[in-house]
């Protein structure tokens, strides 16, 4: 299979999202993605799948809130 095949295949399983991160969070990222030479896209979804396997599902919502987590959309929006 061409390296062209194999791309294609893991870019159909893939799901797009689009986040707001603050101005510090995304100027880290992309320095990071470059000092790496890798995509700024890849180092999120390591970092998700760090802490959603780490993280018990238990206690989501207080350790989430601990960290800073709001609702940044209106429930007219979703």
């Amino acid at each position: 299979m061409s390296t062209t095949g194999r791309r294609s295949d893991r870019k159909s399983a893939l799901r797009k999202l689009s986040i707001n991160v603050s101005q510090e969070i995304g100027l880290r990222l992309k320095r990071l993605a470059f000092e790496q030479d890798v995509s700024e896209s890849s180092i999120i979804e390591i970092a998700l799948r760090e802490f959603l396997a780490h993280e018990p599902r238990r206690g989501w919502e207080s350790a989430l809130r601990q960290k800073g987590a709001t609702l940044r959309r209106t429930p007219e929006e979703s």
